[in-house]
């Protein structure tokens, strides 16, 4: 049986306002110079975690190993608006379609197809005993095991089948989207997530991160903010309030701001504004900056996709008759 937790819409909705953000700073800010946009300490933070965090709420929200019916319906509400949005997407850019098939981006709707990926490699866990796929120790096995099968992949396929399969994307959120599910599949694990000395451990984990510059350790760095962020939202789950409100809405159409915000991006430019606030080092006002363009996005976004799917036809044709958020 499903269980709505109103605390995961409100962490997607601000999982996508990080996301967006990350590319407000790169696409507006940074003319798409990603190499700049990861040395700003804005960016630097929000690309460390963002879609990790995104990739891990995608995971929790997967009740059970799903079955061939599911896949069915689930697949064309994420194929559908990834071909077809994200190849009106790469026409209005100029690109070609075979850059978006064989590249490991999509354009940048990767995150659809690779989403469409894990679940497919989820319900193939069917071909493993009932026991096995159900017990703590045999999901840890499995998706460990799943983990090496795509490195191996991705080392030894050909360029071209590894960009067409995003298998580099695959093999770069598994981690993020199986402790997901592995967490969802047991209390206890999100029961020690939920623990205040685990939160405490998370938050000084993160400034040692950042002032001593670890990356020998990023991969599993995401867990450390994904950690404080469950922590903060389970314990105010039952909390009213305009912003829980409106991360709420804004979860409940993580999809429409995925696929859309990428037209808009183009439209704006704040390197005007950005410049003179990075010369001077100004992190809050620099923050502020991008955060209030993202939500301008985000809004403008997910309203413009609720007025396409308001449309019978159009719904089906770019959303795969998608009612549902990501």
């Amino acid at each position: 049986m499903n269980v709505h937790y109103e605390y995961i819409d409100r962490l997607k909705g601000l999982a996508i306002i990080f996301v967006v953000m990350g590319h407000v700073l790169l696409y507006c800010c940074c003319s798409c110079d990603f190499p700049r946009a990861l040395t700003d300490f804005i960016g630097k933070s929000i690309y460390s975690f963002h879609m990790p965090l995104f990739m891990f709420l995608s995971g929790i929200v997967v009740s059970d190993f799903p079955h061939a019916s599911k896949l069915r319906r689930k697949l064309p509400q994420w194929l559908v608006p990834c071909v077809v949005i994200g190849l009106i997407y790469t026409f209005t850019i100029g690109d070609s379609v075979r850059s978006f098939v064989t590249n490991d981006f999509k354009g940048g709707y990767w995150y659809l197809f690779v989403l469409s990926e894990f679940y497919v490699i989820l319900s193939l866990c069917f071909l493993f005993p009932l026991r096995f796929r159900h017990h703590w120790l045999g999901q840890i096995l499995l998706g460990g095991g799943i983990m090496v099968a795509l490195r191996v992949g991705v080392a030894f396929l050909p360029p071209t089948v590894v960009g067409t399969l995003s298998l580099n994307m695959v093999y770069g959120n598994w981690m993020y989207f199986f402790a997901g599910f592995f967490v969802r599949q047991h209390v206890r694990a999100l029961k020690f997530m939920c623990n205040d000395y685990v939160e405490v451990l998370c938050l000084v984990g993160i400034v040692v991160y950042f002032a001593f510059d670890l990356q020998v350790v990023r991969r599993f760095f995401p867990f450390l903010p994904i950690g404080v962020l469950i922590c903060a939202f389970r314990r105010r789950e039952h909390s009213g309030g305009f912003v829980n409100s409106q991360l709420s809405w804004i979860g409940k159409n993580t999809l429409y701001i995925y696929v859309l915000h990428y037209f808009l991006l183009s439209t704006v430019s704040l390197k005007l504004i950005y410049e003179p606030i990075v010369a001077t080092h100004n992190y809050l006002a620099e923050l502020v900056l991008i955060l209030a363009m993202s939500l301008v996005l985000a809004y403008v976004s997910a309203c413009v996709g609720r007025i396409l799917r308001s449309n019978r036809l159009l719904r089906l044709v770019l959303f795969g008759n998608a009612l549902a958020p990501l």
